[in-house]
């Protein structure tokens, strides 16, 4: 079954695919060996461009979408990963910097732009972060001046000079079209509906409930849907809506129940294993 990060990039490429933009995944980059800051044995691993998108009847910054996809089930904190990257600080188990180095360090830039330009024929275009779910406030990644304008310096730096934009839950989610692509795909894909089924179950029991509740919306949705739900479980359509927004706090044997019913229609049966954490 899929990744998380495969269902992020799956969800990225469907949405821009629907766009107009013709996708490519996985673009190899590392910084070159004649660059003066390299050292072989931190550099010698490549990173990758998630989606790298290009649209023909587009110009500008536009025409082309360079995609980081971050699918950390515990949320993307813009300002608690812009404290952790300025003050050296190890998040989920590396340096904050290292997940996002073509931002961070500019011979890892460099190299970002130029595998973008080597893919497309332009190093004009605009990077985007898609991530599951966002807590807090967005504008302050969005609008932290060090990404936008800084310069070959040691600190944040939005590669191409373009702001940087929120894909994923932070911009495309909040439109009803992506609602609309999420759906399409999960009616005609079943392997990915079932991992988006698997996903918000396991975003609920990582704790991430808020993310784990809108997956499951999106799922049930584009599969069985709220009318019908409310017959099975002879409760309102809302008041089972209500279970799966934000501020809702369903009881866990509802919850659960609706929960066990969906992994039936499914024809799937999800259990939970014990693993040492490192």
């Amino acid at each position: 079954m899929a990744t998380k990060e495969d269902i992020l990039e799956q969800i990225v490429e469907e949405y821009l695919v629907h766009k107009g933009y013709f996708v490519r995944n996985n673009i190899k980059f590392l910084p070159r060996k004649d660059h003066p800051d390299f050292v072989l044995n931190k550099d010698s691993n490549h990173s990758d461009i998630d989606v790298l998108a290009i649209h023909p009847k587009l110009s500008g910054p536009d025409a082309v979408m360079a995609v980081s996809c971050k699918s950390w089930q515990s949320g993307f904190n813009p300002t608690s990963e812009i404290d952790a990257i300025v003050n050296d600080k190890t998040v989920r188990g590396r340096e904050a910097w290292q997940s996002f180095r073509e931002l961070c360090v500019p011979k890892w830039s460099e190299a970002f732009v130029k595998a973008v330009q080597d893919a497309t024929g332009t190093e004009k275009f605009t990077y985007c972060l898609a991530v599951a779910h966002v807590k807090g406030d967005r504008q302050v990644w969005q609008s932290n001046q060090p990404f936008i304008d800084a310069d070959g310096s040691e600190v944040p730096r939005c590669v191409g000079k373009q702001p940087l934009r929120y894909a994923g839950d932070a911009m495309m989610a909040l439109t009803k079209d992506f609602k609309d692509t999420i759906q399409a795909r999960a009616q005609r894909d079943t392997a990915f509906r079932k991992a988006l089924l698997q996903e918000g179950v396991e975003c609920l029991l990582a704790g991430d409930v808020d993310t784990g509740k809108a997956v499951l919306r999106d799922y049930i949705n584009a599969t069985i849907g709220f009318e019908e739900l409310s017959q099975v479980f002879d409760k309102s359509s809302k008041s089972l809506m209500r279970m799966f927004v934000p501020k809702g706090n369903p009881q866990a044997n509802n919850l659960f129940a609706v929960i066990q019913y969906l992994q039936e229609q499914e024809g799937i049966h999800l259990e939970v294993k014990a693993r040492k954490v490192a």
